[in-house]
């Protein structure tokens, strides 16, 4: 419903080059009767321009904000396991992605970091629903269909106990992740939960044997940070994504 009418399909070489071609022909034909099920909404100018404006309130937050964790990103990702080699471009991580002057993790450790430390990426910035007016809501609500379902989901895996762990052991997690990640982020982060659940009444944290134990992965690898423990903080990292079933 999210993306009616709009579909994409990647289809590899070797079907393209080493396949008969009748047979491709007929899987490609195939898929175009298939793929194009229901009509794409088709968006007044009034609502691309509203759209255009709540993009850049979300993003700008977001940005700000991903500036002041990422020193604690890229701490974390040392512990994340990769999932294959990269030839590496520029840098680090493989591309050039550059936050306020400092290389930055790709999507899915970057993910995974900030899953590890009981706060998902999903919420960071909500904070700039504030300063929409209900006619702009509607329309993000409208327009992104699964936003409430996906923060639910995001909202299983929000660890309070976590925040409450690297705020009482302040000191030690700044000589870690960076004093501007515990003074700076994490109470702005704290602040987009709140938006998330008073304006789109979204649940965070659960009551559940399943939340129990996930807690008690990241409250583990929290205190291995601590200890300096990298083998057994990775250990928790993994055990948690495979709880949740994701890295990143």
């Amino acid at each position: 419903e999210e993306y009616r009418g709009i579909w994409t399909v990647t289809i590899q070489s070797a079907f393209r080059y080493d396949y008969p071609i009748d047979e491709v022909r007929q899987a490609i034909a195939r898929l175009n009767a298939m793929l194009p099920r229901g009509r794409a909404r088709i968006l007044e100018d009034w609502e691309k321009t509203q759209i255009r404006q709540i993009i850049m309130k979300l993003s700008s937050t977001y940005q700000k904000m991903v500036e002041k964790c990422i020193d604690a990103v890229n701490c974390v990702v040392e512990l994340v396991p990769t999932r294959r080699s990269r030839k590496l471009h520029i840098g680090l991580f493989g591309y050039s992605r550059i936050v306020s002057g400092r290389a930055a993790p790709r999507a899915i450790p970057f993910v995974a970091a900030l899953y590890s430390l009981g706060l998902p990426p999903e919420f960071i910035g909500l904070k700039a629903i504030r300063e929409m007016d209900g006619e702009s809501l509607n329309l993000l609500n409208e327009t992104f269909v699964r936003l409430k379902e996906d923060l639910r989901e995001a909202g299983r895996h929000v660890v309070w106990d976590a925040v409450s762990i690297l705020s009482e052991y302040k000191e030690e997690f700044s000589k870690i992740l960076g004093r501007g990640f515990l003074s700076e982020f994490l109470p702005s982060y704290l602040e987009d939960l709140s938006v998330a659940q008073e304006i789109l009444g979204v649940k965070v944290g659960e009551n559940s044997l399943y939340y129990r134990r996930y807690t008690n992965a990241i409250e583990n690898f929290l205190i291995y940070m601590i200890e300096n423990d990298a083998v057994n903080a990775r250990s928790e990292l993994v055990r948690a994504a495979a709880m949740r079933r994701s890295l990143g």
